[in-house]
């Protein structure tokens, strides 16, 4: 029995439990029913908020941005003429060393090319002193061929007397046959004697040769003595080293290595579409006296967080290489040893190859030129432009307008300039005319699935400049903190 009345206590407080929870969602369903109903009213359209610009014409003046690596202008490699032990060597030369110019790098033991030198002289003194005998002897040839031939006239006259008086029964056969034999042995000396008159000029021409190049041979043994001597041919910086004291050099074998600090040059790889804007020097390989001065470019590098400026001059157009569409334009730095300290104590160092450097190089200012920012170029030649309505000073519509892309400068676009069309030296190679006209107002924030026409809210540009500026060097380089939109249109041509 106690087991059955537990049972109906239990079905009790379930079914009790049902009637309260069915009646409470009874009541919240009355509640949801009659609850009152606010007023219709009609959805508010979405209309786009955009930040806008007014364009205006700014004189623009880019310079051209290229890296290269400084090399020098002239090295000299160091390479003995002549074979030797070196008895000295310059006690400052080691590599990064400063040497001036005319100092002793170099001293061959030369006592060998000495000696050599006075063994030619002792032969020269024995040519020339041949030379004199041999003069002397064709002077007493001649006096003795001028004896000889006054003789053979006596012995000529002797023969033809006793031929005579041979003929007049007078003389005897062996006076005739003696006479003829002082007279043949007179013509045997004077030939003789002319003989070796004739052969002298040769012996004298012979020697003479000799002595010649014994000459040769003791100026070149004397300029041997002379290259035992290496000399610093400039100030120059000592960039390889590989010889030392009591060490023998071989001729023709490279011992050092010298940069002279007269002039540096630095490669600049640039874009060759960038050349166009640049001033006429750039391009300009063949100077003449009236040739305007060169352009003056400005160098930087970077060590440790400090930059390093040097002046340059841009010189010449060294090569377009179509291999990596690429050109090479060459700045002359001349200020290498240069030194100073910076404001945060770094000492600047002086130029030195193989330094990766950046420059800038000077442009032809553009007069009257509409910039843009770069994301505000929509598919790359079309930007949105802010059309006010009629009567409306916050409410427009959104129309396009076509830019020819002509230059792009980091976050800048310039898309026309004043006197494109005539201007020499800057081509448009075509592009369509800018629409874009001073006074119309850019617009330079996001809108998304725009459509031309569309009814758009404007508002200051104050707040997009402001986010602009927060991230220093990304459109406008070097300006940092608020920026009001007459200040941006300075450095943009828009404001």
């Amino acid at each position: 029995m106690q087991g059955i009345s537990d049972i109906i206590r239990l079905l009790v407080r379930a079914v009790f439990a049902v009637g309260l929870i069915g009646g409470g969602a009874g009541i919240a369903v009355w509640l949801t029913a009659t609850r009152p109903r606010p007023a219709a009213q009609e959805a508010a359209p979405d209309i786009p908020r955009v930040e806008v610009l007014t364009v205006q014409p700014v004189v623009f003046d880019a310079p051209i941005v290229g890296y290269g690596t400084v090399r020098p202008k002239r090295q000299v490699k160091i390479n003995p003429e002549v074979t030797g032990r070196l008895v000295y060597v310059h006690p400052r030369l080691a590599v990064g060393n400063v040497i001036s110019k005319d100092e002793l790098l170099f001293q061959i033991d030369a006592r060998a090319y000495e000696a050599r030198v006075a063994q030619i002289r002792s032969e020269i003194r024995g040519l020339e002193v041949q030379l004199r005998r041999l003069e002397a002897q064709q002077l007493n040839l001649k006096d003795r061929l001028a004896l000889a031939q006054r003789q053979e006239q006596l012995a000529h006259q002797s023969l033809e007397r006793e031929r005579r008086l041979v003929s007049q029964e007078s003389g005897t056969a062996p006076e005739l046959e003696a006479a003829e034999d002082r007279y043949l042995r007179q013509q045997e000396a004077v030939l003789t004697y002319r003989n070796q008159l004739d052969l002298i000029p040769l012996q004298i021409e012979e020697t003479t040769a000799l002595l010649q190049t014994r000459q040769a041979q003791h100026d070149e043994v004397k300029l041997s003595v002379e290259k035992t001597r290496i000399l610093c041919p400039f100030d120059a910086r000592v960039d390889s080293l590989s010889a030392q004291d009591s060490q023998v050099v071989t001729a023709h074998f490279q011992i050092a290595v010298l940069t002279d600090l007269e002039a540096m040059e630095l490669a600049v790889v640039v874009d060759p579409r960038e050349l166009k804007w640049s001033e006429r020097t750039i391009l300009t390989n063949h100077r003449t006296e009236d040739a305007p001065p060169v352009a003056e470019a400005e160098v930087t590098w970077t060590m440790l967080g400090q930059e390093f400026s040097w002046k340059g001059q841009v010189v010449r157009l060294e090569r377009l290489d179509d291999v990596t569409r690429t050109a090479h334009v060459v700045v002359e730095l001349r200020d290498v040893t240069r030194t100073s300290a910076s404001v945060s104590g770094f000492s600047q160092p002086p130029l030195s190859a193989g330094m990766f450097c950046r420059a800038k190089l000077p442009t032809q200012p553009l007069e009257d030129a509409l910039v843009i920012p770069r994301h505000a170029l929509q598919e790359g030649q079309f930007v949105y432009v802010f059309e006010a309505e009629p009567g409306s000073s916050d409410q427009g519509r959104l129309a396009l307008r076509r830019v020819p892309v002509l230059r792009n400068v980091g976050d800048k676009v310039l898309v026309a300039f004043g006197g494109a069309e005539a201007q020499d030296g800057v081509p448009r190679n075509g592009e369509a005319a800018c629409e874009l006209q001073p006074g119309d107002e850019l617009i330079v924030s996001p809108l998304p699935k725009a459509v031309p026409g569309m009814l758009l809210n404007r508002r200051s540009a104050d707040a997009w400049l402001a986010r602009r500026a927060g991230a220093p060097g990304e459109l406008f380089p070097g300006l940092t903190g608020h920026l009001s939109a007459r200040a941006c249109g300075v450095r943009c041509g828009v404001q």
